[in-house]
């Protein structure tokens, strides 16, 4: 009887708690709705930004700055507590996380006083946040506490004591003091802008890259070899974009009378832009001088600047794409492997010797690595001794309407690193080069073949 009693008490609450779902099944609904929103901010309203916390106030002003092509650009810059350029991407990555209205989750307490503390939403502790536009009252406001489960934020409005959720974008996205909304990109500009790039190098006669629009790249003084139109493409990017990855004092000792190198970047528009690479420097890093900064960068990314004018040599064995090839063919001595491309599925088959399996996905990664192929560095040794002539191996692509790019590969040997290379020769040019051992025998592979004697 009470197990009974039980079962009807359990089904008359269901059908209670039913009744009331049915009454009104859009209160909770409602009560969702109910709750306040961050209200949308265009990026094209936004003029000022101000983060403040308990020790210091960080006010990012944009401002229009007119380029020689007649555009106006927003420009966004530091005003206090330090001046300078601000990080355009972090600062308008920020700005477009308000350009739509933003709900508060929930709404988790209302405290005030002492218990502020909890949510991180005390003096000691929450950050301020003002968006403006060209008035003297923000047109968005929020103090921002602690980060909350679930990727949200514990936030307050002005002139409430209630405490809510929100995905603002979590607390490290303010939480920053003002040397770190520093712009630390040190040159800026677009690689396909630059028309001329003049390098300079301690002790030698400096050189110059130019091109016209559209055209290739071409050293002066004229070299009797191909420009690697890559590498420099390479170059213009990585500096164009290059970001310090700490802002040095003005005065800091970098060794810039007289730098390492220099590069100086003719743009379209008639501007140039310079940087110095410094004679001090530390491990796997350098210091550079642009635009009145100076700033630590990974040492790579600055290397090729010291390079002399040969460095620029196209050191390109082949290039073609992949749907162009129709056999690949493997020769060493009397043996010979011939692939065959199945040109309406892509897929290969071996055709010499018939019916032998071979691993389409290394056939694929062995023809990729051709249509591309460029060697490490130029050899002067004698063919003969590299064991080009005749070579150890040839592998051979013979692309669609019958032209064919053969890679005649010789002995290998070790580097001045005590690395394992192969000297090469391309079919188009007489110039021996050095492959990695790991390239070298990423080509075999497609063939079922490694080189297990070298």
């Amino acid at each position: 009887m009470k197990a009974a009693a039980k079962t009807g008490a359990l089904a008359a609450l269901a059908a209670f708690l039913l009744l009331l779902n049915l009454v009104d099944p859009g209160e909770q609904a409602r009560a969702v709705a109910a709750l306040p929103a961050l209200a949308a901010v265009s990026k094209d309203e936004v003029r000022r930004l101000e983060i403040s916390n308990a020790t210091e106030k960080i006010v990012l002003e944009v401002i229009k700055e007119e380029r020689a092509s007649g555009e106006a650009e927003p420009v966004w810059h530091l005003r206090a507590p330090i001046t300078g350029d601000a990080d355009q991407a972090a600062v308008r990555a920020l700005v477009l996380g308000f350009r739509k209205e933003l709900p508060l989750d929930v709404k988790v307490d209302e405290v005030s006083g002492e218990k502020l503390a909890e949510y991180g939403l005390d003096a000691g502790s929450a950050i301020v946040v003002e968006l403006f536009g060209e008035g003297a009252e923000p047109k968005l406001s929020f103090i921002l506490g602690k980060d909350a489960p679930g990727g949200t934020s514990f936030v307050r409005l002005p002139g409430s004591d209630a405490v809510f959720r929100a995905r603002v974008g979590g607390r490290h996205r303010f939480e920053r003091p003002a040397a770190a909304w520093r712009n630390r990109v040190l040159l800026g500009f677009v690689a396909d802008e630059a028309r001329t790039v003049r390098l300079e190098r301690a002790g030698a006669e400096p050189y110059s890259l130019t091109r016209v629009e559209g055209g290739p790249w071409a050293l002066s003084p004229a070299a009797d070899f191909p420009v690697d139109q890559q590498a420099v493409e390479a170059l213009l990017k990585s500096l164009g974009g290059l970001k310090a990855g700490e802002l040095m004092a003005p005065d800091f000792a970098g060794g810039f009378d007289p730098p390492a190198a220099a590069v100086e970047v003719g743009l379209a528009d008639g501007r140039s832009q310079r940087l110095e690479v410094g004679t001090a420097a530390v491990e796997g890093a350098a210091f550079v001088r642009a635009n009145g900064q100076i700033g630590r960068v990974a040492a790579g990314p600055v290397a090729r600047l010291r390079a002399p004018p040969e460095a620029w040599r196209d050191l390109t064995l082949f290039r073609f794409s992949r749907d162009q090839v129709d056999t690949l063919r493997f020769a060493a001595g009397a043996e010979e492997v011939i692939l065959q491309q199945d040109l309406a599925s892509g897929l290969w088959r071996a055709i010499q010797p018939a019916n032998v399996d071979i691993d389409v996905k290394l056939v694929f990664f062995a023809v990729n690595t051709m249509a591309e192929l460029r060697g490490e560095r130029l050899v002067a040794d004698d063919p003969v001794a590299l064991g080009l002539s005749p070579p150890r191996f040839s592998v051979t692509a013979r692309l669609i309407g019958g032209a064919e790019q053969t890679l005649a590969i010789g002995a290998p040997r070790r580097d001045a690193e005590g690395k394992l290379v192969y000297p090469v020769r391309g079919s188009n040019g007489p110039d021996l080069m050095e492959l990695r051992e790991a390239t070298v025998q990423k080509l075999l592979a497609a063939f079922g073949r490694s080189d297990a004697g070298r």
